[in-house]
């Protein structure tokens, strides 16, 4: 519902006219975008739910493979590359 001023009506002015046809044309476009932004947000949300954040392992082979490798403190070290850990008297881990 639209409010209407009492009293006498008055002819509608040029700039009037202008701001209401522009109004009445914004109308379907606004009902278009909202309809747009609808259907973006569902497909969005479905993209969403079909994720998957854990981790994917895509070749078995290679994960085996990577499994095997010598590692120091969580890195990957070639064979000639690995040293003893040294022993320092008096440092407790």
């Amino acid at each position: 519902m639209q409010h209407r001023p009492q009293g006498p009506v008055q002819p509608e002015t040029q700039a009037h006219r202008k701001l209401r046809i522009e109004h009445e044309k914004q109308e379907p476009i606004r009902e278009f975008k909202k309809k747009t932004r609808e259907a973006a947000l569902v497909r969005f949300w479905q993209k969403h739910r079909g994720r998957r954040f854990g981790t994917v392992i895509r070749y078995d082979c290679r994960k085996k493979l990577a499994d095997a490798w010598p590692r120091v403190k969580g890195r990957i070290k070639d064979e000639d590359d690995m040293e003893p850990p040294q022993v320092v008297p008096g440092m407790n881990r």
